[in-house]
């Protein structure tokens, strides 16, 4: 458990955005600890962003290609490096993290003239680890008006692989996991719960991604109910990629098809546009389902 949440940075800075020729910025936003976030900020030309959790121990540079996408169809974009690439030393695998989603805001509002953005136009995306930071930031800041979440975990014991114990040896041992995350991180674990959040979203719109063959669809499975229960109107949708296993949607189903099912949800929930569109991918089959 010390491992898994002291792992050292995966930085990898020598690719930028300029590799998908995009113009960015590198940004450093300040966190209510007092280190420094170092991030890419894309200048886009419509009036929405969307913000960028990183994924476990990853630097500003995971994730680029779903950037990309969003950016070169006129999203800005913003996104950092995960709080083990400062000195905060340690991550709490999505919970203590929604800080750090809230450090952003922070940083955005506080930056109008460098950053014209529009504050009331901010979606969240994030992949695994990051997919329930950003379930459980939608939860707790209510300006994000969207949120993608892809291949994340929705309770702890599927994010530890606990199920119900086969004997008590098996019972000790989840205990002791549970303890030690406590102790590592002087968070209950029963906070990582993003499945727990899901009612404080809606009626704010989700889009779940995940892979047919992943093993954490099940829990997806049960989020979209979640959402669906907690108001029955909601625009909440679950998108669920043809071969793929965690993290390979978009190497399955290729950018233009990422596109055609992810650029649709996020211009009419921030921006009201093409909702036609985005309705109508959604009640009609489509070959990934």
């Amino acid at each position: 458990m010390w491992a898994t949440t002291h792992p050292p940075c995966s930085n990898s800075d020598n690719i930028t955005l300029a590799a998908y020729n995009l113009p960015f910025s590198a940004i450093n936003i300040p966190s209510r600890d007092g280190v420094i976030y170092r991030g890419f900020f894309v200048p886009g030309s419509l009036n929405a962003t969307i913000i960028f959790p990183p994924t476990y121990s990853s630097g500003r540079s995971e994730g680029l290609r779903q950037m990309a996408i969003m950016a070169k169809h006129g999203y800005n974009i913003v996104n950092f490096e995960s709080r083990v690439c400062t000195r905060k030393g340690m991550i709490s695998l999505g919970y203590r993290e929604v800080d750090d989603v809230g450090d952003v805001l922070a940083y955005l509002k506080q930056n109008p003239d460098h950053l014209p953005l529009k504050l009331d136009h901010i979606g969240i995306y994030g992949f695994s680890s990051a997919g329930a930071t950003a379930t459980m930031a939608a939860a707790r800041y209510p300006e994000l008006a969207a949120l993608i979440s892809e291949g994340g975990y929705h309770n702890t014991d599927e994010l530890y692989g606990l199920g119900e114990p086969s004997g008590f040896l098996q019972a000790i041992t989840f205990a002791e996991m549970q303890l030690a995350y406590r102790i590592d991180t002087g968070e209950d674990p029963a906070n990582l719960s993003p499945i727990n959040a899901i009612p404080k979203i809606v009626p704010r719109p989700i889009l779940f991604i995940y892979g047919a063959l992943e093993q954490s669809l099940p829990g997806a499975r049960l989020q979209l109910a979640a959402a669906r229960a907690a108001d029955p109107n909601t625009s909440a949708e679950l998108w669920v990629v043809h071969d793929a296993n965690h993290g390979g949607y978009l190497r399955i189903v290729g950018d233009e098809e990422y596109a055609r099912h992810v650029l649709p949800f996020l211009d009419c929930s921030l921006l009201a546009a093409h909702c036609d569109e985005y309705h109508a991918l959604w009640n009609t089959p489509a070959p990934f389902f």
